[in-house]
């Protein structure tokens, strides 16, 4: 069924975002589930592997840290291929999701079922492509513009024989210039993602509407969009923070009882007992704060998505009443 959004204002937008919260909530939650639990607890596994073999690496005896090296290099290599699963799950997770919303606000439910095969068929392997290229793009671009920045500096320098403070201001003015270059860059290739699943768009297709998209309104997309992470940022931390926290209550307690105790000193075998609980902390709080951000950043991009088709005329046009026809009365 043909979608009939206009453009929206902000109230409008935040108000449909909360009612596709509402209406795909139990959905989205089995399918955050699904995607999510298996890379989670590996995603813990490997970082309580990981932070508990960082004490003894970076011990003060020569010979521990030398033993400490592979158990380091290991724990590191677990940890980092346990975090590519964990950033894999969280993407077919949000590409799953982005189905669900949107064909909701096409006037279409599907079911979890069906949004797991539409995942499955293909857009999985596009949402992969597209961050690989978007990833890349945005590498090539900081290293190029790194390299001409350096010449251009340079020749500055030679140029001039009091060059230091002209150096300076040029390397702050440089590094602000491209800090703002890559946040263009990032607002207009932002829509890429949600593109893949609600169109079904290859990789260079999908980065190329979302610059199409957003062109003319990058300024509101940019307000809207901070806006919008202030909020939900806020919302998740008001749960992941208490949660968090909470786990780790025992080993705070005892460090602080033992700050107390000892004048601010703190024991080695205190702190290396903090460190390495820092590995459960760190599961439990990524974890937690990913699955709360796929139950809301998703439903928000997709509104704001179907609000920039809007504005470009780029949603089809509603599907016109089928034809009665008139079925001539009989008089007895």
């Amino acid at each position: 069924m043909a979608s009939t959004i206009s453009p929206m204002t902000l109230g409008d937008i935040f108000d449909r975002t909360f009612s596709m919260i509402g209406k795909t909530f139990w959905r989205n939650l089995a399918i955050a589930f699904t995607f999510m639990i298996i890379p989670a607890i590996l995603f813990t596994i490997s970082a309580h592997r990981f932070y508990s073999s960082m004490p003894d690496f970076g011990g003060t005896s020569p010979n521990q840290s030398i033993e400490a090296i592979g158990p380091f290099i290991s724990g590191s290599v677990y940890f980092g291929i346990a975090s590519l699963l964990f950033a894999l799950g969280a993407m077919m997770a949000e590409i799953a999701i982005t189905l669900v919303i949107g064909r909701e606000l096409s006037s279409e439910r599907i079911d979890y079922a069906t949004a797991l095969r539409l995942t499955f068929d293909r857009r999985w392997l596009n949402g992969i492509g597209e961050g690989l290229l978007k990833s890349l793009g945005l590498c090539a671009f900081v290293v190029v513009a790194t390299i001409l920045g350096v010449i251009i500096g340079v020749s500055v320098g030679r140029g001039n024989g009091s060059s230091s403070p002209i150096l300076i201001l040029f390397t702050v003015l440089f590094i602000l210039v491209l800090v703002a270059a890559l946040f263009y860059f990032i607002i207009r290739l932002y829509f890429a993602l949600t593109a893949v699943a609600v169109e079904d768009l290859g990789p260079i297709n999908a980065l190329k509407k979302s610059w199409h998209l957003v062109g003319d309104h990058w300024w509101r997309t940019l307000g809207i969009l901070i806006l919008f992470f202030i909020l939900s940022g806020f919302a998740i931390s008001v749960v992941t923070v208490p949660v968090t926290f909470g786990s780790m209550w025992n080993e705070y307690k005892h460090f602080f009882t033992m700050l107390g105790e000892t004048g601010g000193q703190v024991a080695p075998s205190q702190l290396r007992h903090l460190q390495m609980s820092l590995g459960p902390l760190v599961g439990i709080s990524s974890g937690l704060s990913s699955l709360l951000s796929l139950l809301i950043t998703p439903a928000f991009t997709v509104v704001m998505y179907f609000d920039l088709r809007a504005r470009h005329n780029d949603l089809p046009a509603p599907e016109p009443p089928a034809p009665t026809e008139d079925v001539p009365v009989q008089v007895i």
